[in-house]
């Protein structure tokens, strides 16, 4: 009796098991979407920036010299050495930074409709995390890997872009204290 029971504990311990790999993504992205805050490390379209989240609507990006606030509806960037207001219409130009940002979101909107396989165990810049394909059967020409770490978070987001290049997405500081207010005048 005491050997089968050690087996049991050690895979009860070693992570939730949900019905399917799609229970699987579309669980850690709902517990994505819940943290109180997160951080981004986003490589794309041959450019990089960081991203820091607050929830509710709250994003700082940062793109070189240049940085983004949007806290609500009011968007400021940071150009020249000083902070400036974007109108709201304007602010929707600079779509492309937020969409970048924006990932996680779009693909857990999309999360009913994914389609998922299991890849296995993968490590990625020294972490061990469990990696699935994800294909959006609406947009099945920009497939993705999604890798889920052992807190039931998504930690790295991938996918190749029509050029062949991989665009990635790094997150870390899950639920940890960042502040971005609106920048002093």
């Amino acid at each position: 009796m005491r050997i089968l029971i050690a087996p049991v504990l050690v895979l009860a311990l070693a992570g939730p098991a949900f019905a399917s790999p799609t229970d699987d993504v579309r669980v850690a992205l709902m517990k994505l979407s819940q943290a109180t805050s997160y951080h981004m490390d986003i490589s794309a379209g041959g450019k990089t920036m960081q991203v820091d989240i607050v929830q509710p609507g709250k994003m700082h990006i940062t793109m070189g010299p240049t940085q983004m606030i949007r806290v609500g509806d009011a968007t400021w960037v940071f150009v020249n050495g000083h902070w400036m207001t974007i109108p709201a219409m304007a602010a929707g130009r600079a779509g492309d930074a937020f969409a970048a940002a924006g990932a996680p979101q779009q693909l857990t909107a999309h999360a009913t409709r994914i389609e998922v396989t299991d890849l296995g165990m993968k490590t990625v810049d020294g972490e061990t995390l469990h990696a699935y394909g994800v294909t959006d059967p609406d947009q099945p020409q920009h497939p993705s890997t999604v890798y889920v770490g052992g807190d039931g978070l998504v930690h790295r987001m991938e996918s190749v872009d029509a050029s062949g290049r991989t665009d990635a997405i790094k997150f870390s500081g899950f639920n940890s204290r960042i502040t971005i207010d609106p920048p002093a005048s």
